[in-house]
């Protein structure tokens, strides 16, 4: 290939040109300054309508220049005229709050911002006045599946949460609804977001298609309609049981110096989609906090040697049988990047993480990948690895153990009371990934006694909270529930009615300060603690009754 090499002459006129040609595109660059944008005429608008630009430097023509609407630019045809000061165009469809600016060839104006008339904070028609029920003005989206979020506008909310509220599944025969309603509730974490104006709740389990409405206290919003999609199953509350029951605690004072504080952490029966309350349950005492997990906080200062002092909470309601029907093939993965999972796949002060756990979870997985057959798997783990025991009080870890050592001990030694199953069968779930948490309560056999029992639930995406009862399958419980349906599992996915939940999950209650803290492991519950005291405590006794029930209907 032949090379020519320019000589220095040469050389010297193309270094000439290139000079001038430098100069010329930076005249031409710098003679015509960059677009000056001064106003916007309206300032608040909507896609389709006309917006005037007054500035300076926009040139007579528009040739390649255009105006930028937050970023994207409107077709050729909505500019409605150009010149050096003015410019008329159609907003674009495309339209959203942002920064609008001129873009010529000498640059990009300044931005003034354009705001989309539906970004605009507006008061809700007919806000409430003070007492007067919350304002439901929009629920988006209208639809959803279980877990799902769902944002809800409006006023009268409140600051703090109340509850949201929505149909109830429809039990099955012989199920009589006294009142068809599910609430969200802050142990499931179903308040994402609350506030005066403006609620981020996910949609609870246990509910159907029908209505949707805010309690702010005793005050309610007017209803509005939500649908639920259920792709997943299907579950019935059957057998329904009636009980009146009361939990109580006694306090004997005897002698007490002055000065001295007793706080009492009590639980409520909570209202769940199997354990609905009849009335609104009655206390001889108000606490002077509930956290939520719904225990109440009581306090007692100084009282009287030789006078006696009682807690006592009186309920109504009626338990139903849960039966669950689900089809494996449509569970859905879990959506991992929400708190609700973070919370109930983690541990915590009851149910434990790590160490072990992963690998004893992974060898009882097998493979399996579909969170149904993970549960299910975990749950006949700890069915075939543990031994049932008798023990006082549903339990048999010491008084002041460790979660990790309550579940290895028992995994190890081969053997638990219906505490361990429950703890264990959370644990290994967890590890595996899947979203569960015990249940403390009792068991009501045929003359009404109250059992302390625990048992566990697991969650499916899309579908909700499914019971499991490890110990009842293993029979360390003492009583027994049998169905001739071949289509029922018991104790998986199936529970009875023969029993009332007192906690559902871990209750972590705040130290109080100077106090110290006792734990009744004795008393059938998630609780870290029971009592605080502060001043002598050789001079109380506290009697824990728990619950008893008075009537069967």
């Amino acid at each position: 290939m032949l090379r020519v090499r320019p000589g220095p002459g040469a050389a010297r006129a193309i270094a000439a040109l290139l000079l001038v040609a430098a100069a010329s595109f930076a005249i031409s660059r710098f003679a015509t300054p960059s677009p000056r944008l001064h106003a916007l005429t309206p300032q608040v608008t909507t896609p389709g309508r006309v917006v005037s630009l007054q500035g300076r430097f926009f040139g007579r023509e528009r040739g390649t220049s255009a105006v930028s609407f937050a970023g994207g630019e409107p077709r050729t045809s909505a500019y409605r005229s150009w010149s050096d000061e003015r410019i008329v165009v159609v907003v674009p469809a495309s339209f959203a709050s942002g920064l609008v600016r001129v873009v010529t060839p000498a640059g990009a104006s300044n931005g003034i911002l354009l705001t989309h008339r539906d970004d605009l904070p507006r008061p809700v028609a007919g806000s409430p006045r003070p007492g007067s029920p919350p304002i439901v003005s929009a629920v988006s989206p209208s639809a959803g599946a279980v877990g799902e979020q769902i944002t809800i506008s409006g006023a009268g909310f409140g600051a703090s949460p109340g509850a949201v509220r929505f149909t109830a599944a429809a039990g099955g025969e012989g199920a009589a609804w006294p009142n068809p309603v599910i609430e969200s509730s802050s142990v499931d974490l179903d308040h994402v977001r609350w506030s005066d104006r403006l609620i981020v709740v996910r949609v609870p389990a246990g509910v159907r298609s029908g209505e949707l409405s805010v309690r702010n206290g005793t005050r309610q919003s007017a209803a509005h309609e939500f649908e639920v999609r259920s792709e997943v199953g299907t579950v019935r509350y059957l057998d329904p049981r009636g009980y009146a029951a009361t939990y109580a605690v006694s306090i004997a004072a005897a002698g007490a110096a002055g000065g001295v504080e007793l706080y009492l952490w009590i639980p409520a029966i909570p209202a769940t989609p199997a354990q609905r309350h009849l009335a609104e349950p009655s206390a001889n005492e108000r606490p002077i906090h509930r956290d939520s997990a719904g225990v109440g906080l009581f306090r007692f200062r100084d009282p009287v040697a030789g006078d006696g002092y009682e807690v006592r909470s009186e309920y109504r309601l009626r338990r139903y049988a849960i039966w669950t029907s689900i089809e494996p093939s449509s569970v859905r993965p879990y959506r991992t990047d929400s708190a609700f999972h973070e919370r109930f796949t983690g541990g915590d002060a009851v149910v434990p993480s790590g160490g072990n756990l992963p690998a004893i979870a992974e060898r009882a997985m097998r493979g399996y990948v579909n969170p149904l057959w993970r549960a299910r798997l975990a749950f006949d783990y700890v069915v075939a690895r543990l031994q049932p025991v008798a023990a006082p009080g549903a339990r048999i870890a010491l008084a002041g153990a460790e979660p990790m050592e309550v579940v290895i001990t028992a995994v190890d030694e081969r053997r638990a009371a219906p505490y361990e199953y429950a703890l264990t069968f959370s644990a290994v779930a967890r590890a595996a990934g899947i979203p569960a948490r015990p249940v403390a309560g009792y068991l009501i056999d045929e003359s009404a006694r109250a059992v302390p029992h625990y048992w566990a639930e697991f969650y499916l995406q899309d579908f909700g909270w499914v019971p499991v009862d490890p110990a009842m399958e293993a029979g360390a419980a003492l009583l027994t529930w049998h169905t001739d349906d071949a289509a029922v599992d018991p104790w998986f996915g199936t529970l009875d009615s023969r029993r009332i939940a007192v906690a559902k999950g871990i209750s972590d209650p705040w130290p109080i300060a100077r106090a110290r803290r006792f734990q009744r492991p004795e008393v059938p519950g998630l609780q870290t603690a029971h009592e605080d005291v502060v001043g002598a405590t050789s001079e109380y006794r506290t009697n824990w009754l728990g619950l008893t029930v008075t009537e069967r209907f």
